[in-house]
C-alpha cells in the first residue's frame, strides 16, 4: 500500500455536533479519539478531507488531539482500482466495517467525508443495543465506551416503534342464557411498543336449544375491537385487555310438532368484554393462541315458548377461542 498522508487523529471530542455553537463551546470533550487516514493514490485533498470529516464529528481540526494507540478508531481510505475503500477499525465495537464507493468530478473532499462519517456511524448504531454477545475485541477502555455510547445517542436516531401483527382463523365456543354456540371467524391483533397493543375480529357463530314444544336456533353475527397489554419471552407471548362487541342475533323456532306455531325474532347485540390471550410462535412464523372472553348483554334478546320465556340472549356469558395464524 502506498504510504500513508495526512495523519491526524480527530477527536470526537464534543460530538455535541448536533447543538448550537454557543451550547456545544461549553460541552468538555468527551475522551473518544478517531485517526482518520488517507491513502496517497486516493486523488483527494487530503487536509480539506479531514477538515470536512471534523465538521461532520462536530470539532474542528485545532482542537484535534494526537491519539494513535489501539484505543484510537481507525477511519481509512485506500485505492481498490477505479473505487475508493472506506473502512473503519472500531475497538470500541470490537468489529471493523468496509464500503466501496465512486467519487465523482466534482466535491470529491465532501463525499469522501460524508462517506467516512456514516461508516462510523453505522459502527456505533449497536450501542444504541448491545449485542448479548460480547465481542471479544472490544478492547477500548469502559470510559471510552461510555463517552461514545452518549455520542451515539445524541447522534443516531432513535429505532422506530415496532409494531408486530397478527392475523389468525379462530374457532370456538360461547356459553350464555341461551346455552351453547359454536362458531368462528377471523381475527387480527397488533402488538405495539410499550406493551400496549390492539386488536379486532369478526366472529359468525350458532347454536341449538332444545325445548319440550320444538328447538330454537340462535345465529349470531358479530364484531369485537379491544385494546390491551402485551408480554412475551422469547416464543411464548400474553395478553389481556378490555374492548367491546357488536352485532345482530336470529332466533328462529323449529316446531316439534304440526299443532305448534314457530316464529323468528331478531335484536341487537352489544357488550363489554374482558379478555386474555396466551400463544406460541413457531417456525415460520406461524403463530397458535387461545383465548379466553367474558362479557355482558347490553341489550337482551328473548324468545317466547308457550307463552313465557324459553330461549334468552341476555346477561353474563364466556367464552374460548383457538386460533392459527400467522405473524410478522
Amino acid at each position: 500500500m502506498a504510504a500513508m498522508v495526512g495523519r491526524a487523529p480527530v477527536a470526537l471530542a464534543a460530538v455535541a455536533a448536533m447543538v448550537p455553537a454557543g451550547v456545544r463551546a461549553q460541552t468538555p470533550p468527551e475522551g473518544v479519539a478517531v485517526s482518520l487516514r488517507i491513502d496517497a493514490c486516493v486523488d483527494v485533498d487530503a487536509a480539506e478531507v479531514r477538515r470536512l470529516f471534523a465538521l461532520e464529528l462536530g470539532a474542528s481540526v485545532p482542537s484535534a488531539v494526537e491519539r494513535d494507540d489501539p484505543d484510537a478508531i481507525a477511519v481509512t481510505a485506500h485505492c481498490d482500482g477505479p473505487l475508493v475503500q472506506v473502512g473503519v477499525r472500531d475497538p470500541v465495537t470490537g468489529k471493523s466495517l468496509a464500503r466501496r464507493i465512486r467519487l465523482g468530478a466534482k466535491g470529491r473532499e465532501r463525499l469522501l467525508a460524508l462517506a467516512m462519517m456514516e461508516l462510523l456511524v453505522a459502527s456505533w448504531i449497536e450501542l444504541q443495543a448491545p449485542p448479548k454477545v460480547a465481542p471479544a475485541d472490544a478492547r477500548a477502555p469502559e470510559a471510552t465506551r461510555r463517552s461514545a455510547r452518549a455520542i451515539a445517542t445524541r447522534r443516531l436516531p432513535a429505532a422506530p416503534p415496532r409494531w408486530r401483527a397478527t392475523a389468525a382463523a379462530v374457532g370456538g365456543a360461547v356459553a350464555g342464557r341461551d346455552g351453547w354456540r359454536l362458531g368462528g371467524g377471523v381475527r387480527v391483533a397488533f402488538d405495539g411498543p410499550a406493551s400496549i397493543g390492539w386488536g379486532a375480529d369478526v366472529l359468525v357463530e350458532s347454536g341449538t336449544r332444545r325445548e319440550p314444544l320444538g328447538a330454537v336456533d340462535v345465529t349470531a353475527l358479530w364484531g369485537g375491537a379491544w385494546v390491551y397489554v402485551h408480554r412475551s419471552w422469547r416464543s411464548f407471548r400474553a395478553r389481556a385487555g378490555v374492548g367491546g362487541r357488536v352485532g345482530s342475533v336470529t332466533l328462529s323456532g323449529r316446531p316439534a310438532g304440526p299443532g305448534v306455531a314457530g316464529g323468528t325474532v331478531s335484536g341487537k347485540l352489544a357488550a363489554p368484554i374482558a379478555r386474555a390471550t396466551v400463544g406460541i410462535l413457531g417456525a415460520g412464523r406461524i403463530a397458535i393462541e387461545l383465548s379466553a372472553e367474558t362479557g355482558y348483554h347490553v341489550y337482551p334478546v328473548r324468545g317466547r315458548v308457550d307463552g313465557s320465556d324459553g330461549v334468552n340472549v341476555e346477561g353474563g356469558w364466556v367464552a374460548a377461542y383457538l386460533g392459527v395464524g400467522w405473524s410478522w
